[in-house]
């Protein structure tokens, strides 16, 4: 495998690479091995689910403690206040960092564009 001039660790080319190795290349060998044992052990919380964020760590303070759990959004629109989105919020009470699916965000966003322009046209 011919490597990458300015460092050793990296092809020159990423082609036919799996995603596994893809991400061994990224974090190395034992990193990667550490975030599939978090991923394992996350899988086991009882707010795990498929369709939400599963966060294994906080960006904002390193925090390991992420639960899924449905987050208020404001909206602010025509009577509506919010609507609820399944998220993840940190549960370090120093960051409390919230997760929301870009998915779910759009949709809110959407919503208030449908409210809007229904008000708008009402008022015509």
């Amino acid at each position: 495998m011919k490597k990458n001039q300015n460092n050793d660790n990296v092809p020159d080319s990423l082609e036919g690479k799996s995603l596994e190795e893809l991400w061994e290349l990224l974090l190395g060998k034992e990193e990667l091995e550490k975030k599939k044992a978090k991923y394992e052990a996350r899988k086991l919380m009882p707010d795990f689910r498929e369709d939400a964020p599963n966060i294994l760590e906080c960006v904002m303070c390193g925090c390991d403690d992420v639960p899924n759990q449905t987050l208020v959004v404001s909206v602010n629109i025509n009577g509506i206040v919010s609507v609820n989105v399944l998220g993840a919020k940190c549960s370090n009470p120093d960051c409390r960092e919230e997760y929301y699916a870009a998915v779910s965000i759009e949709l809110v966003r959407d919503i208030k564009g449908i409210i809007k322009r229904k008000s708008e046209n009402d008022d015509k």
